[in-house]
């Protein structure tokens, strides 16, 4: 935590400090062109390296998730407050900000931006728990009978919880001027049903016997529309942790996330086509997204789906010699249809 009330140096969206204020070729769909370049980002100039701020952003988006939760809110005002902290830091550098401040003026922010809005005491309270109890967690903190303690409450009149309280809101000002006050925010979980509906409608959807390993020996057989479903709201959920928000567009990554999801529960086109020629993405998009999925994902609870990610990965790399896959996005990155 910050001890000081003074706002972080900056002035608007378009003022950073790296080129990144340009690279954006239509602002508004907040879409980087390829290729994309992670030395241009902010917190390479403050000295941060890639794998670094990869890390703080998964790290800090788990725990906007954990508040989120706590909150009750609904998934869709979590998923933005992800989306607002990627684009906040698309043009600030992590090295000038408290990245976890920052996440919690992006998530009282996304709460009213998504019609759910939680009083900011609330979520001061919410925000100053999770982090004395991972705090106190890395203490090894323990009660006499080994359970946690219980964390410190945050008195509101207090001095901490006044400053703090005067810290979200300047901060909650900073955010929307970095993020030139647009708070639209189109997620692709809609496309994703969309492609995974019509997959099913053309080509028709099954279980590959062959993936026995992937689902597992007990598996009980499923639907595999449900089933296919299910894994790519959690892939698209797993998605926020990672850039690929400001890589790439809402229906290219609802469309690696099917891809996804059909490989790790081993669904397939009753067609026989291969889902990298089914999907509406180009290859090099696929390969993307994919690619930082199955970073983000290797560990987390989908440790199971190792075999199926080296399996992915090497079918990939065979598509990318060869020149397979659906077309290739035109130059202007257009919506898919």
């Amino acid at each position: 935590m910050s001890a000081s009330n003074t706002p972080p140096r900056s002035s608007s969206s378009r003022a950073s400090a790296s080129p990144m204020g340009a690279i954006f070729r239509d602002e508004s769909s907040w879409v980087i062109p390829p290729p994309f370049d992670p030395s241009l980002l902010p917190s390479r100039f403050d000295g941060m390296s890639w794998e670094e701020e990869k890390v703080h952003r998964k790290k800090t988006c788990r725990f906007l998730e954990e508040a989120g939760r706590k909150l009750r809110l609904p998934k869709v005002a979590i998923a933005t407050s992800e989306v607002f902290f990627h684009r906040f830091f698309s043009k600030q550098s992590l090295e000038k900000h408290d990245r976890f401040e920052i996440a919690v003026a992006c998530l009282f922010l996304a709460a009213k931006t998504e019609e759910s809005p939680r009083k900011l005491h609330m979520v001061l309270e919410c925000f100053h728990r999770l982090k004395n109890e991972s705090l106190m967690a890395r203490q090894g903190q323990r009660n006499a009978d080994g359970s946690a303690p219980a964390p410190p409450r945050l008195d509101p009149r207090s001095s901490e919880g006044i400053r703090l309280k005067e810290r979200i809101l300047l901060l909650e000002r900073l955010v929307l001027h970095t993020i030139s006050f647009d708070l639209s925010v189109e997620h692709p979980f809609r496309n994703a049903v969309d492609i995974i509906q019509k997959t099913h409608a053309h080509e028709g959807l099954e279980h590959d016997p062959a993936a026995g390993e992937v689902r597992g020996a007990s598996a009980t057989p499923s639907n595999p529309l449900q089933e296919l479903l299910q894994g790519t709201v959690a892939f698209v959920n797993d998605s926020l942790q990672t850039c690929v928000c400001i890589q790439f567009p809402p229906a290219e990554i609802a469309a690696g996330c099917v891809f996804m999801a059909a490989r790790v529960t081993g669904i397939r086109t009753k067609s026989r086509k291969d889902w990298a020629e089914v999907l509406p993405v180009g290859l090099e998009a696929l390969v993307s997204i994919t690619e930082q999925m199955i970073e983000i994902c290797t560990d987390q609870r989908k440790k199971v789906f190792m075999t199926a990610f080296v399996s992915i990965k090497a079918d990939l790399k065979a598509l990318k010699q060869k020149g397979g896959g659906h077309r290739q996005q035109d130059p202007k990155r257009a919506r898919l249809r």
